[in-house]
């Protein structure tokens, strides 16, 4: 396997005083490390075999850091997401079949009105023209009496 050079911590306060430790696993170290220098980067293989063997961490404390897999990670996260996303989703399309229920009624109501509509003015145009006809014939007879009795 590929060593790193030694972890020198930047100049702050706190080194001083103790050296900063950091985590990280050895695949995403080595991939930062040579980020800009891909020619003396590891092989994709090696990079492979150290993601595929990272595992637990012992500190010198003795504290244990777990395993770290971004595959289970990544998974979980999506597992996580399509649940929720499931959730958002039906939630949605009950809104979205709601308001097309509501569309189709509405439309129903449209066309019935349209129906009602032309009906009326028909009825209105029958009623308007016996009105229009009424009204000519009492305008004649009207004259008629006028021209007899002045006669």
């Amino acid at each position: 396997t590929v060593s790193p050079p030694p972890f020198h911590p930047s100049s702050s306060p706190s080194s001083s005083s103790s050296p900063s430790l950091f985590w990280a696993r050895q695949d995403v170290y080595l991939e930062r490390m040579f980020a800009h220098d891909p020619e003396h980067a590891p092989s994709d293989e090696l990079m492979t075999q150290l993601e595929d063997d990272a595992g637990e961490f012992t500190l010198p404390d003795g504290s244990v850091l777990p395993r770290c897999s971004f595959h289970s990670t990544e998974e979980k996260v999506k597992a996580e997401f399509e649940k929720k996303w499931g959730k958002i989703k039906a939630v949605y399309e009950k809104k979205l079949a709601t308001c097309r229920e509501g569309l189709s009624v509405t439309e129903e109501k449209l066309s019935e009105m349209e129906r009602k509509h032309k009906e009326y003015k028909q009825r209105a145009h029958a009623v308007l023209e016996n009105q229009k006809k009424d009204l000519q014939r009492a305008t004649q007879d009207s004259e008629g009496r006028e021209t007899a009795e002045q006669r």
